[in-house]
């Protein structure tokens, strides 16, 4: 699977980079929205956030996805081995 393809967390923190530090998250609405029932890091939903584009980051996240093994992105999000894949997959958005 693509977590085979992660380049590790430098690779991570580099794409980060791209993204703006607080994006459009308006004091954490969204990020609460996106994530209430889970310890999300702010940094993952930034980068869902602006890759899928606002609220269509909640349905995208909440849908099961071929690139991810027909997981949803909320799946991976408990599990370092999906974590990674979850990375890898936004990196090739």
């Amino acid at each position: 699977m693509l977590e085979k393809y992660y380049r590790g967390d430098d690779s991570w923190k580099e794409f980060l980079d791209v993204f703006p530090k607080y994006s459009d998250l308006e004091n954490d609405k969204f990020f609460k929205l996106l994530f209430s029932d889970l310890e999300m890091k702010k940094d993952l939903s930034i980068v869902i956030f602006e890759l899928i584009g606002g609220e269509d980051s909640i349905d995208w996240i909440h849908q099961n996805n071929p690139a991810l093994g027909n997981l949803k992105p909320i799946e991976c999000i408990n599990d370092d081995k999906l974590l990674m894949r979850l990375k890898t997959l936004l990196m090739r958005l």
